[in-house]
């Protein structure tokens, strides 16, 4: 994770121009713990979004391309969400899952300020428990502490992907996805966590085909699927120059 790779050697550098020594040090104790218990479990699940829904930029890096024709049954697609939908209940693993949708910042700055602002909102936690320990325990700011550092550092992108507009719907497991139970495996062997929305509810409402696809084609099987006449088909405004 960009942002999470930086904490350490940012906080370093922040926390031991505190007053409280024990304070800087429990809180970098915390990050450098973080990025120990990341780099062996899944641990973030993230469904990447854009504001844009039609840019060379996303079909060169995720849609194929617009070099060569895509595949006539089954080419590349960009699917319009409806926002309201993304902020409905979704089965996840758990019950009641916290679903967060945020905007993604960008670059070595926003990563910093992201940390630091998350260092000084430990250390007021950290400061409230000294004075009211009957209210609050070390275990339970630690875990908090653990998952607000996850959220934070799931939000930055290197800097050249700021023009991607994108935002990010996250799922941050409770144990570091050390939960007893692994995640679905895709033919890659990577984990991913299924979104489940109620039939009612169909949260895609658009699809924009590759802009070398046959749209008649792209409408013609999505026709066949349940609720997919409801889904508006719409061709690309690029006129790329197949080779």
């Amino acid at each position: 994770m960009y942002a999470l790779k930086r904490a350490p050697a940012f906080l370093s550098r922040f926390c031991p121009q505190w007053s409280n020594v024990a304070h800087a040090a429990k809180v970098q104790q915390i990050a450098n713990d973080v990025v120990r218990r990341t780099k062996s479990t899944p641990h973030v699940y993230a469904l990447c979004l854009s504001v844009e829904k039609d840019r060379t930029q996303h079909w060169d890096e995720y849609g194929g391309g617009l070099r060569d024709p895509p595949s006539k049954d089954d080419p590349h697609v960009s699917m319009g969400f409806r926002a309201t939908s993304l902020f409905y209940p979704l089965s996840l693993s758990r019950p009641c899952p916290e679903i967060y949708a945020l905007s993604t910042a960008n670059g070595d700055a926003d990563a910093d300020h992201l940390i630091q602002y998350w260092a000084v909102k430990g250390r007021m936690a950290l400061e409230l428990l000294e004075s009211r320990p009957d209210m609050l325990s070390l275990d339970r700011i630690t875990v908090a502490m653990q998952q607000w550092l996850l959220q934070v550092c799931a939000l930055v992108k290197g800097e050249g992907w700021q023009d991607e507009h994108e935002y990010r719907l996250l799922y941050i497991t409770e144990n570091f996805g050390e939960e007893g139970s692994a995640p679905c495996k895709r033919p890659d062997g990577r984990g991913y966590v299924p979104l489940k929305w109620r039939r009612s509810r169909l949260p895609i409402c658009r699809i924009v085909p590759h802009p070398l696809a046959e749209v008649a084609t792209v409408k013609g099987q999505l026709d066949k699927l349940p609720e997919g006449k409801n889904i508006e088909v719409t061709q690309s405004t690029l006129r790329p120059r197949p080779r």
